[in-house]
């Protein structure tokens, strides 16, 4: 497996996002490392405490993985990304467990 992931940092994000596409999880590794950095920024700042953009964070992964196939145009994903982000953040606190 570690051959399998020095191969994908080598990728483009365009080619890794179509081998995610096609169900590869070490591609996924690779493409959550590339943009977890990003999305963190985004949860905390729409996240109140650390626990909760944490959970918010497995939550958009968990998103992006179950939804990747249906995204259509592979370049945008970066915005596709930022909306499950938002979208995920503001679910979270709308839910009756978070809400208070």
């Amino acid at each position: 497996m570690r051959s399998d992931l020095s191969m994908h940092t080598d990728l483009k994000d365009e080619e890794l996002i179509q081998l995610v596409q096609a169900g590869d999880e070490s591609a996924f590794t690779e493409l959550m490392s590339r943009y977890s950095p990003r999305v963190w920024k985004v949860v905390i700042a729409n996240s109140r405490q650390r626990r909760d953009a944490e959970e918010i964070l497995m939550d958009i992964w968990r998103a992006v993985w179950e939804n990747i196939s249906g995204l259509r145009d592979v370049k945008s994903f970066g915005a596709w990304l930022q909306r499950i982000a938002s979208n995920a953040c503001t679910r979270y606190y709308a839910s009756v467990h978070h809400s208070r």
